[in-house]
């Protein structure tokens, strides 16, 4: 996985550690930042988390493969009104707890935290991030939080019955349909099936 542009609106800690962690995994060469504030641009370019400071969102997104809102909620749809006219149609974009929360209220939480690798670190980023801007994205986003909370649900069950019954050749099909599933999966592509 590589972007040839990420743009990243929004140059503090959420959004400059999403870029470092992008640029440290090798699939962000080119990334274009923009803040409204100019010394928060400036920051983010001394420290190497962007590439290039841009003075306007539509500048930062013109040509971007993946583009990242790191904004307060309340900012998001004038960000969305100004980056509309120049965003590719093509484009990924991405506006970023319960995993954290339900390690750590085992009685052996910190114990099992310590043996997360590389893929649990990134994959549990977020629970790290502000908790108000959390709090008002999933509160602003409260229906469709819950219609996913609630697939979420099913998934792990179909999961937690094919454990507690002993039944290797159900798991296996479930893990093969979401390797699959991630395997043929193109950021910013609708995926049809062809057979």
């Amino acid at each position: 996985m590589k972007f040839r542009k990420v743009a990243l609106i929004g140059c503090g800690l959420m959004g400059g550690s999403f870029a470092l962690a992008a640029r440290r995994a090798g699939w962000a060469p080119h990334i274009v930042g923009y803040s409204a504030s100019a010394s928060s641009r400036q920051k983010a370019l001394s420290m190497g988390v962007i590439d290039v400071a841009v003075d306007s969102m539509a500048e930062a997104v013109t040509d971007a493969d993946l583009v990242l809102l790191a904004v307060p909620v309340k900012a998001t749809e004038a960000c969305f009104k100004a980056i509309a006219p120049a965003l590719n149609s093509n484009a990924l974009l991405m506006e970023s707890y319960a995993i954290i929360r339900g390690i750590f209220q085992q009685h052996n939480g910190p114990d099992l935290i310590a043996l997360g690798g590389p893929g649990f670190r990134d994959f549990s980023r977020i629970a790290a991030s502000d908790p108000v801007v959390w709090r008002d994205i999933l509160s602003t986003n409260r229906e469709q939080v819950l219609l996913q909370i609630r697939h979420f649900k099913e998934a792990l069950k179909d999961f937690e019955h094919a454990i507690q019954n002993n039944d290797p050749q159900a798991l296996e099909a479930m893990i093969r349909q979401a390797s699959d599933l991630r395997f043929n999966w193109r950021m910013g592509a609708n995926q049809t099936s062809e057979e």
